[in-house]
C-alpha cells in the first residue's frame, strides 16, 4: 500500500481521510430513533427551511422503520452462534438494498446496516465497514429502472 507523507509526522495510507469521514457519518447516524414530524403551516404562517428539516425528519424515520425491521428478523439468530456471520450481513445489504431507492444514498445504507448488525460484530463499526466493502460486488444493486419502478409501485400502493 502506497503511503503519501504531507510532513514527518503524517504517514497515513492513501483514503484514510475519507474512511475517516465515513467512519464519522455511520457513528453520527447510528443513533437511529423515531421522531414526529411537525405541521408545515402554523397558524397560516410558513416557516423558511422547515421542508428540509421535515424531509430529513422523514428520512430518518424510515431508517429506524428499516433498522427495526431488520433487527426483528435478525433476532431469531443467536448472536453468539452467528457472531461474524457473513449471510447476516448479506442479508442487511440486500434488504436496505432493496428498501432505500433514493440514488446516492450510500452513507445512509451503510448507517442504517452497521446499525441493524452491529450486535453481531462485537458493536465493532470498523470491521462492518470492512466487511461491507469486501461484500458489496454480491449483492444486487439498484439501477435506475429498478429505482423507478419501485418509486411507482410504492406510490400506487401501500407497501405496509
Amino acid at each position: 500500500m502506497r503511503r503519501v507523507v504531507l510532513n514527518d509526522r503524517d504517514t497515513r495510507p492513501l483514503g484514510a481521510e475519507e474512511q475517516e469521514d465515513v467512519e464519522q457519518e455511520v457513528k453520527r447516524q447510528c443513533s437511529f430513533r423515531s421522531r414526529s414530524i411537525p405541521d408545515r403551516k402554523l397558524f397560516d404562517v410558513e416557516l423558511s427551511g422547515l421542508a428540509e428539516k421535515i424531509k430529513d425528519i422523514k428520512l430518518e424515520n424510515q431508517q429506524y422503520e428499516l433498522v427495526t425491521k431488520i433487527q426483528t428478523v435478525l433476532d431469531l439468530f443467536d448472536p453468539e452462534s452467528n457472531k461474524y456471520n457473513e449471510n447476516i450481513l448479506l442479508f442487511a445489504m440486500q434488504s436496505v438494498e432493496n428498501y432505500i431507492t433514493k440514488s446516492k444514498s450510500g452513507k445512509r445504507k451503510l448507517a442504517v446496516v452497521t446499525e441493524a448488525v452491529k450486535k453481531y460484530f462485537n458493536d465493532d463499526i470498523e470491521l462492518i465497514v470492512k466487511m461491507v466493502d469486501i461484500l458489496l460486488p454480491k449483492i444486487k444493486k439498484m439501477n435506475f429502472v429498478r429505482r423507478h419502478w419501485k418509486r411507482v409501485v410504492a406510490f400506487f400502493c401501500d407497501q405496509q
